[in-house]
């Protein structure tokens, strides 16, 4: 690979896949320099980050690109900072905030949407993790600019558009024994997300009473971390998704895809691993539980390459991105 030198990394919520992100990178870059913030509190790193980290980020000496995640405000942390204008300046979207799904539509607060558009301004490049990502941003910027009273600004899809690239999120994939598969003969079920309303929980919760009430048996696991060898089906609720690691991490260890006929899973998974609503979702899930063994064949003979999303395909993309060129 490519030799990449003299990197800020700005990340300022150092947690989950931002941090596996930057603890990739960082590992393929000499000298890097980085300033984080811990992983708690989002919505106020994603207000205060800017000038809370003007005051932590050192003074610049051989540094040439700064990268920083879209939770950071760049535009005001350039303002603070002018001294990081110099900076091949890199913002990584692994999410968006412009097509997030609010419960209260009324007096909808705008700040955070308006903070990313300010920040792809402000940017050199915008790396998105997924097509849908860049799509679903790019296609709503008008509508949070008409929210605005006055003096509305023209033209900046138009501007952010030409800054704009995908690269899939590089995933580490664990080594593992292909030969040796000994998962239960009872259907286990994966459900790696956030226990949070846009990843719909209670779809899948309804689902699985429903599975309880026809007599279907399954053992549900929401362990990620402890429970996937013994998974055969990994699935997904989610309202708002952009990419999805943990649901191809599980993948790739054997489980059978289920993810919706929406949102980034149409640009990752074939169409047999699509479901249109939960009622099909609970057709699919309980033909498993009648026999298991046929969620692992059909992942067996599933047409998927997980490769192109691997660190080993996806890291010399960004590191030719962070070259000060």
């Amino acid at each position: 690979m490519q030799n990449v030198e003299n990197v800020l990394f700005i990340n300022p919520y150092h947690g989950g896949s931002h941090k596996q992100l930057i603890d990739t990178l960082t590992k393929y870059v000499d000298k890097p320099t980085t300033v984080y913030l811990k992983p708690k509190k989002w919505h106020w790193k994603a207000r205060c980050s800017g000038f809370i980290l003007s005051d932590l980020i050192p003074p610049i000496k051989n540094e040439k690109v700064l990268f920083c995640t879209s939770v950071l405000n760049l535009a005001e942390l350039l303002g603070l900072r002018p001294d990081l204008n110099v900076l091949k300046k890199v913002v990584y979207f692994h999410e968006n905030q412009l097509v997030y799904p609010v419960q209260v539509m009324k007096e909808r607060d705008v700040q955070y949407q308006i903070n990313e558009i300010t920040t792809c301004l402000c940017a050199d490049i915008v790396i998105f993790n997924s097509t849908f990502n860049q799509h679903s941003f790019l296609t709503n910027i008008n509508k949070i600019i008409k929210i605005i009273p006055d003096f509305k600004p023209k033209n900046i899809t138009e501007k952010i558009k030409s800054k704009c690239i995908v690269l899939y999120y590089p995933i580490s994939y664990p080594i593992i024994n292909r030969e040796k598969d000994n998962r239960p003969s009872k259907l286990h079920i994966i459900w790696p997300h956030r226990w949070e309303y846009d990843k719909n929980p209670e779809k899948f919760c309804n689902t699985l009473f429903k599975l309880k009430e026809f007599g279907k048996e399954f053992v549900n696991r929401c362990d990620f971390l402890n429970y996937l060898g013994m998974g055969h089906v990994v699935v997904s609720t989610a309202d708002h998704e952009f990419f999805g690691v943990a649901m191809l991490e599980s993948t790739y260890l054997g489980c059978y895809p289920l993810v919706p006929n929406d949102l980034v899973y149409p640009e990752i998974y074939p169409k047999e691993c699509l479901y249109k609503n939960e009622d099909e979702l609970f057709e699919k899930l309980s033909g498993f539980c009648d026999n298991p063994t046929n969620a692992l064949d059909a992942r067996k003979h599933l047409n998927i390459d997980l490769e192109r999303f691997s660190e080993e395909t996806v890291i010399p993309k960004f590191l030719n991105v962070l070259q000060n060129t």
